[in-house]
């Protein structure tokens, strides 16, 4: 018996976008031209009222599907875990 901890530091911006879109798309395919539109090209941020800063990881803060998507994105993560112990 072992247990797994994995630290997931600032997890929701270090996902990467397409890992989690194309995700997504598989698994709600209705939500597929909402979810391109929304994380298919980078954010543009402002730093400072007059830098911009293209925001190309990770689901946006405040996003409500936010945890959807993450979660999406990690889903392959938990499947291969749980196949590791078949009972």
């Amino acid at each position: 018996m072992a247990l797994l901890k994995i630290d997931f530091r600032n997890a929701f911006n270090e996902i990467k976008r397409d890992h989690f879109i194309k995700a997504a798309c598989r698994m709600f395919p209705a939500m597929s031209a909402w979810t391109e539109w929304c994380y298919g090209d980078p954010s543009m941020l402002l730093y400072d009222h007059e830098s911009i800063i293209e925001s190309m990881g990770g689901v946006q803060q405040g996003d409500p599907l936010g945890p959807l998507y993450f979660c999406c994105g990690i889903n392959g993560l938990v499947n291969a875990i749980q196949a590791l112990n078949p009972t």
